[in-house]
């Protein structure tokens, strides 16, 4: 390593993040085995930083880590029928490198699309994906019936998919110098 510091893994953090629980999340299939395996990359990425090459790309050294974290989990739940086998994950994990920009554009129009949501709504969606709840627990917590939550949440998906795919049009007509 020649001058990387905790700021900069806190940089790479910030930028790598989405890709990286996007293969993950894929891998494992549950929110809280993800949140597992991610602080178990980052505490890898950080305890490893001394042999980090700064000349070269951090994503793919990342992905690397991420790779082997994942084996890991994959071989404490070996007993599970629902594992992926590992040329699965490989491919998951091309993919996911293949698509950051991607999934970086639409994580930023996800989050400006939020802001068209009701406050009812955000908080809904915040409490299912943000915090893993259940439809029933979200009733529970803003007393309201679990058909109603569950309905807010179509709608709010749809509102949010639909919102995106025009963010993401609009984009590609701006790099194409086209009206969308």
């Amino acid at each position: 390593m020649k001058t990387t510091s905790t700021e900069q893994l806190l940089r790479h953090f910030v930028e790598e993040d989405a890709v990286l629980r996007s293969y993950v999340h894929a891998c494992t299939r549950n929110h809280q085995d993800a949140d597992d395996v991610i602080q178990d990359i980052w505490r890898t990425l950080a305890t490893k930083l001394d042999q980090y090459d700064d000349s070269r790309p951090f994503r793919p050294w990342a992905m690397g880590v991420a790779r082997l974290q994942v084996l890991k989990w994959r071989q404490s739940k070996a007993r599970s029928r629902e594992i992926l086998s590992g040329e699965v994950m490989d491919l998951l994990a091309a993919t996911a490198e293949e698509s950051a920009d991607e999934i970086d554009m639409r994580l930023s129009f996800i989050k400006a699309c939020l802001k068209n949501l009701t406050m009812a709504s955000r908080n809904i969606v915040e409490m299912k994906y943000m915090l893993d709840l259940r439809a029933q627990d979200i009733a529970e917590r803003i007393g309201r019936n679990v058909a109603a939550v569950e309905m807010s949440l179509v709608r709010s998906r749809r509102t949010l998919r639909d919102c995106i795919e025009e963010q993401v049009k609009m984009s590609m007509a701006a790099e194409t110098g086209r009206n969308p």
